[in-house]
């Protein structure tokens, strides 16, 4: 899906003619710059790339267009992401390392991490020239940078936006080219993820083929407890063979309950990645 202002239209075309070039993407084009789901489309499967254009690198655009896309008609969300799918942001000017790091990590709250930007980079009219950036210009001095991040890279950037990665770099021609031609959606995770923490939130089933509490005395008769149970374990292995460490969080008010409560706390928690996953019948 593209999403972009009257102003954009040539670099829309230069970036559908290079998608369909070498990926054979299937794009659905809004040119509104507001970008609204349909509730039925024609196509079988999840969409699977989309292209949105902000001209400033506007955080407050962006995550208007993204809800968009992830709200039905009544503000609710309607669906979850194709953990496949494919952004591209792209604007006419420079993005600061800020706005680059503002706008993956909001990517990174829906679980989206196959995200390029496409930023400028430099932009040479000669040294005695004042004429502004035109977005219709196709001068060879102007270069876009394409960025993106890798999550689980180590134990110290797990899920948060810390390193940013140059892939390639567009320049400006009458064609317009890759330098690098490189793979611009390369796999970003793997089967070992560097000790990143799996924080789980455990519900007491009270159950031992899900979860439950055991509660004991220590030596200096402190009421503690700890987890046991089927649903536990597996976990526990599947943790050792991903290199990743368990980390109990506290659990969230009316988690312990069943209903609407526990559901709509349990998404809070996930969009805010203080949960990664829960344990215990939650949908008991």
């Amino acid at each position: 899906m593209i999403s972009s202002p009257t102003a954009y239209r040539d670099v829309q075309q230069e970036l559908v003619a290079e998608i369909q070039r070498t990926a054979f993407w299937p794009v659905v084009v809004s040119v509104d710059g507001n970008i609204t789901k349909p509730e039925k489309t024609d196509f079988i499967d999840r969409d699977g790339s989309y292209i949105i254009l902000i001209p400033d690198g506007n955080i407050k655009s962006l995550k208007a267009e993204i809800l968009g896309l992830a709200e039905g008609r009544k503000y609710k969300f309607t669906r979850f992401w194709n953990s496949e799918a494919r952004f591209v942001v792209a604007g006419a000017n420079q993005f600061s390392m800020s706005q680059q790091t503002n706008i993956l990590d909001y990517f990174s709250k829906f679980r989206i991490y196959n995200c390029i930007i496409l930023s400028q980079v430099n932009y040479v009219l000669g040294k005695n020239s004042s004429r502004q950036t035109n977005i219709n210009d196709v001068d060879t001095g102007m270069t876009l940078g394409v960025y993106t991040w890798f999550p689980y890279h180590s134990s110290d950037s797990c899920t948060e936006v810390n390193d940013i990665t140059q892939l390639d770099s567009w320049v400006i021609s009458a064609q317009g080219h890759f330098t690098k031609n490189i793979d611009l959606f390369p796999g970003k995770i793997n089967n070992r993820l560097n000790g990143c923490p799996m924080k789980a939130v455990v519900r007491n089933s009270h159950w031992y083929f899900t979860t439950n509490y055991v509660y004991y005395n220590d030596s200096n008769y402190n009421e503690r407890k700890y987890i046991e149970g089927l649903e536990y374990d597996l976990l526990r292995v599947v943790l050792q063979q991903m290199n990743m460490s368990f980390v109990h969080v506290p659990t969230p008010e009316g988690f312990e309950k069943k209903g609407e409560t526990l559901n709509t706390n349990l998404v809070i928690g996930m969009f805010r990645k203080e949960i990664y996953i829960a344990l215990g019948g939650v949908g008991a």
